[in-house]
């Protein structure tokens, strides 16, 4: 007979993850905000002060004498207004309501948040109703649930968030569109930066559900992180190196593992490389720095080699090629359509190797730019030499 309490969210061990989980969240965005950047405020200082201190006698140290310390105080000024400071009572957060919000809540407001700055989303009706009799017979007659799905609250309302926290039922990837959630966050900016993605999935129930399909599509996206220079060969069954099959093998006797390590990754790629490629593949800026009707007919075939070195062109240059030849499995079409867009995913991916392999044709006064980064003799030259990737990037 199962325990009453297995219907809840409120056992001890969810209470102690739950309260370490959040509180880290705040404290990166508050005491430790410094921590949450990707370059700490001290960082160019620090790398003057190593050349500029030391004993020995290098070019380095010569150059570095001939910096302007001024230029280090401005760098560091400008990033005080990116980062600021802030209370938690500045900060505002969105949550997954479920039936049960209170736990969350309270939890958020121990640690100083205002109950004001706290957006609950539900969309389930018996949820919804749920998560508003908790509160009737609580101190907080008002508080701000609001019964909408909360991607559609993410494309049409303009509101930004410090901390997102997306504690979902659903595995990745599934039909309740956890991951799309996410996705979507990333894609319409309602994160600040910096900010906090909060994230918990469900792992499949592999006594009630088979993990093929699971085996497959993680197999996939880490082996390619794996073995990002290998030459793929595919057959009738899909991916036929024998390195694929020994580490497909690896993911099925080590499941829980590799489920953990695909989301980890996968999470770390949608808003660093997966989300910027497609909005970088539909700007129309585009257009002034190369004819983009001109890479339309490139084959996948040609594509998968000169992806080489880039895991993830590789894997979705691999996916698409598998789409065409109709061997992709349920759980890795539900997978690729809760990346938004992914035929723009496959267009940016084809633009940045296209462009790193100098396989499209700039246009006149774009190359006049490049060479000038090319050739370096006009560009002051400081520990790395400019190219012209600064420019694309």
């Amino acid at each position: 007979m199962s325990n009453k309490n297995d219907y809840t969210y409120n056992q001890s061990s969810k209470k102690i993850i739950r309260h370490k989980t959040i509180s880290y969240a705040i404290k990166l965005m508050t005491s430790e905000r410094e921590r949450a950047c990707c370059v700490e405020r001290n960082y160019v200082r620090n790398i003057y002060d190593f050349y500029n201190l030391s004993e020995e006698h290098s070019l380095n140290k010569v150059e570095t004498q001939k910096i302007d310390v001024s230029y280090i105080t401005n760098w560091e000024r400008l990033h005080d207004s990116y980062i600021g400071n802030k209370r938690p009572e500045d900060l505002t957060i969105a949550y997954l309501s479920g039936p049960e919000p209170e736990n969350d809540f309270r939890e958020f407001l121990g640690m100083g948040i205002l109950p004001q700055n706290i957006w609950g989303f539900e969309i389930n009706k018996d949820s919804y109703k749920k998560a508003i009799t908790a509160y009737r017979v609580g101190e907080f007659p008002q508080p701000r649930i609001i019964k909408q799905n909360i991607e559609t609250f993410f494309q049409q309302t303009p509101k930004k968030f410090d901390i997102i926290y997306i504690d979902a039922c659903g595995s990745i990837p599934s039909s309740q569109h956890a991951l799309r959630c996410i996705a979507t966050a990333c894609q319409y900016h309602r994160l600040n930066s910096p900010g906090v993605f909060i994230s918990n999935f469900a792992e499949p129930d592999i006594n009630k559900e088979s993990i093929a399909g699971f085996c497959d599509l993680i197999s996939q996206y880490l082996f390619f992180k794996k073995y990002p220079y290998l030459d793929i060969t595919f057959d009738k069954n899909g991916i036929a190196n024998l390195e694929y099959i020994e580490y497909k093998n690896e993911v099925e006797t080590n499941f829980k593992y590799y489920y953990s390590e695909f989301i980890s990754a996968l999470l770390r790629d949608i808003p660093a490389i997966i989300i910027p490629l497609q909005r970088f593949a539909e700007n129309p800026y585009l257009n002034q720095i190369f004819d983009k009707n001109l890479i339309h007919n490139i084959n996948i075939e040609d594509l998968l080699k000169l992806s080489k070195g880039n895991s993830l062109a590789s894997y979705f240059f691999a996916m698409k090629y598998l789409a065409t030849k109709n061997q992709l499995g349920e759980r890795n079409n539900i997978f690729l359509k809760e990346l938004i867009n992914f035929e723009s995913l496959i267009l940016g991916l084809k633009i940045i190797v296209l462009l790193r392999k100098k396989k499209i044709c700039l246009q006149e006064d774009v190359k006049a730019i490049e060479s000038y980064f090319e050739e370096g003799d006009k560009v002051y030259r400081f520990l790395d030499r400019p190219h012209s990737n600064m420019l694309f990037d």
